[in-house]
């Protein structure tokens, strides 16, 4: 966590962006949110479908069909800092729980404001990467 700080310090004006939401905790997240105004998280592997199906340690952001309050409260703190993604890589991803993840995610975006939503669905990551 302290060669990642100091990372984000030395790079200050360069976007950063965690996969799997870092594998944090909101606490954890909320405080680096907090301090590293460069640093985005990036939504993949962080629904119930997957920690479900793996032994792997990914963070589950659902309650439900929503989102955990304490999720909930930094997705609207802070709309321009999360990057929705799957990371559907094995054919299986995508023939057996696509349905199944997009389901959460629709339903969980649809109870947050809509600014929050789009930032998070797609506005956030053509921004960084300057999407056309």
């Amino acid at each position: 966590m302290n060669d990642l700080k100091e990372l984000l310090n030395k790079y200050s004006k360069h976007p950063f962006a965690l996969i799997h939401m870092g594998q944090l905790q909101p606490d954890e997240g909320s405080n680096l949110l907090e301090n590293y105004s460069n640093l985005h998280f990036i939504t993949s592997h962080a629904d119930p479908v997957t920690v479900n199906n793996s032994i792997q340690p990914w963070v589950n952001i659902f309650d439900g069909y929503q989102f955990k309050k304490a999720w909930k409260t930094l997705f609207i703190a802070y709309p321009e800092r999360f990057i929705f993604a799957l990371d559907n890589v094995w054919a299986g991803h995508w023939e057996y729980s696509y349905n199944e993840k997009m389901e959460y995610w629709r339903k969980a975006l649809s109870k947050i404001p809509q600014s929050t939503s789009r930032l998070i669905a797609h506005g956030n990551a053509e921004r960084l990467w300057n999407l056309k």
